[in-house]
């Protein structure tokens, strides 16, 4: 961490000098040449249930553990069902259609 000094007599602070941490620098999402999964397109569960012509029960058994895929939602308990939403990047849903292609 860097470090500089500010003169707080113009920013109205008693103390006359303090010390004060550089705010971070940013980085850049993506690098040239490097592919960030961030960028690409997304695709929801009922869209590659038609893309593909399957159901989405399929859809999300074929998924299911999949490294790179987004999930979020509400576990289950005894009152109420689980209720997962998935996002699925492009580049995962090629890997997987080459493996089960071949």
């Amino acid at each position: 961490m860097r470090i500089f000094l500010v003169n707080t007599r113009s920013v109205g602070i008693k103390n006359k000098n303090k010390m004060c941490p550089l705010p971070a620098e940013k980085k850049a999402v993506q690098s040239e040449g490097l592919h960030s999964v961030a960028l690409e397109r997304h695709y929801s569960v009922p869209e590659v249930a038609t893309l593909w012509g399957i159901s989405e029960k399929t859809v999300r058994r074929l998924f299911d553990g999949e490294d790179g895929v987004l999930r979020w939602g509400s576990g289950e308990t005894p009152r109420k069902r689980r209720y997962q939403n998935l996002r699925i990047p492009q580049s995962i849903l090629i890997r997987v259609h080459h493996r089960r292609r071949a």
